[in-house]
Order: C-alpha cells, then structure tokens, then sequence
C-alpha cells in the first residue's frame, strides 16, 4: 500500500528519472560504438611510424605530411620532442638564421630560400604595429615598432605569409630538402 502511495504521489519524478537514465545509457552506447569506429580505422601516427615519417619529412611538403600525419603536423615545425631528436639527427644538425625585415611599405626580401630546420626572423621594422599571418600555416603574431620574431621551417613546402597593418605587402618562405 505504501508504494502505491509514493509512486501515485511521484509520479513525474520518476518518469524523469527513467527518461534520464535512458537517455545516459544511450548516451554512453553510442560513444562506446564512435571509439569502437575509430579503433577499426586508425590515424596514423607518428609514435608507431617514427621511421617513416623522418624518411617522409625528407621528401614529401608540409600540405601532404599534414594529410598523412594530421595528429602531429599542423605548423611548419615539429613539435614532438621525440621527433624533433631524430629530425636533427637525420636531417638538420645545423640551423641558419635568415632574417626578414618589414620596413614601411615593403619587405626586405620578399622571397626567401632556406633549408629544412632553418630559422626566419621576422623583425618590424616599421613605425607601425602590425601582425604577421602565416596564410596557410596558422601563424598570427603581433609586433609591436622594433619587435621581431622567430619562426623554424623543419618541413619542405612553400609558406606564403602576409603582414596586416601595412597594406599589400605579403612574401613567401620556401624550404628546400
């Protein structure tokens, strides 16, 4: 008799239950199945194929290292510790400076040519603030008058950048093997 009671006098209350534990149950299957998928058709990763990827960093550019390591490349520098050791190792045991300076209306030089692992420096040289926009490789720094800064380039590919705050100047970096 009590239980009639209380289901009579809770009734709302544990139809939400219900339909909360339900839709937590049906919650926590469909994620179980999702890692399920993506256990069958893993990405490939660095970890498993350190060896090819130096051989690949040697020879293929940043946009395909970024279609087949999509976990690990997503700027034009490697960032794994690990990965980084081997680079140098294998690849650059040497890194040049190369500079680029933004003056009023122009770039001092626009085009530059460097070698796997090397450096640029980007130093503003203007009397204006400006940011400079890796295009496609995701970089956005600002500088302030008399600032600069360094990026590494460890992977083969053309890197086209812009600078907002100083209309129409843009450049391109190119990294060779």
């Amino acid at each position: 008799m009590k239980i009639k009671k209380i289901l009579k006098k809770h009734t709302t209350l544990i139809i939400i239950v219900a339909v909360v534990v339900i839709v937590s149950v049906a919650y926590f299957v469909t994620q179980i199945n999702f890692l399920q998928l993506k256990a069958d058709k893993p990405l490939k990763t660095v970890k498993k194929d350190t060896h090819d990827f130096i051989i690949d960093v040697k020879t293929k550019n940043f946009e395909a290292l970024k279609t087949d390591y999509p976990n690990v490349v997503n700027s034009p520098n490697i960032s794994d510790r690990d990965l980084k050791v081997k680079f140098i190792e294998s690849v650059k045991p040497n890194q040049t400076l190369n500079l680029v300076s933004i003056e009023p209306g122009r770039l001092n030089p626009t085009m530059v040519k460097i070698n796997q692992g090397d450096l640029v420096n980007f130093v503003n040289n203007s009397n204006n603030s400006l940011k400079v926009v890796g295009d496609s490789w995701g970089s956005y720094i600002d500088l302030a008058p008399s600032e600069s800064f360094i990026q590494e380039f460890d992977l083969i590919g053309d890197y086209e950048y812009s600078i907002e705050g100083i209309n129409g100047l843009s450049g391109t970096i190119t990294v060779e093997p």
